[in-house]
């Protein structure tokens, strides 16, 4: 990837500003998530039509997530894009090899250094990903509300 000249400022907490340059510490996380998505539709055959028609994207952003992809030089789309662009591919296809490191990828952006991620495939529906914290983090669970945290179920066929 070819890095630009160009820069901007960036106000930083104590009301300084200072320069820094065009890529993100979050750009690598992002190229691979969206290589990894772009290989799935890919493999689903379907359309960019389709995203441009079922999707929460507007065109200008299904724009730079195919430059993106294409010419490697483009910026990468921020994470809303990337959504929007990932829940329809995902939604549409049969086929999503290759999921799990998209998801390990995006957690380990979220926790980072304070925890260890493993994720893997029990069956071709099936993804379990553990997460566990260094001991200095502590998990702590209101006793009174017993309920499952992270549940989602779509009925959608």
């Amino acid at each position: 990837m070819k890095k630009e000249s160009k820069k901007f400022k960036v106000k930083s907490r104590d009301k300084q500003s200072k320069t820094t340059g065009v890529r993100h510490s979050d750009d690598d996380v992002k190229k691979a998530v969206v290589d990894r998505i772009f290989k799935i539709e890919q493999l689903n055959n379907i359309p960019e039509r389709y995203v441009a028609n079922h999707s929460n994207c507007s065109r200008s952003s299904i724009g730079r997530m195919c430059k993106c992809k294409f010419d490697g030089q483009s910026p990468i789309p921020d994470w809303t894009t990337i959504h929007n662009y990932s829940a329809c591919i995902i939604g549409k296809s049969e086929f999503i090899p290759g999921f799990p490191e998209v998801l390990c990828h995006v957690l380990n952006l979220i926790v980072d250094d304070s925890a260890d991620i493993d994720c893997t495939v029990d069956n071709d529906c099936h993804i379990d990903i553990e997460i566990r914290f260094h001991t200095s983090k502590k998990l702590v669970k209101d006793l009174w509300k017993r309920k499952e945290i992270g549940r989602k179920r779509n009925n959608k066929k």
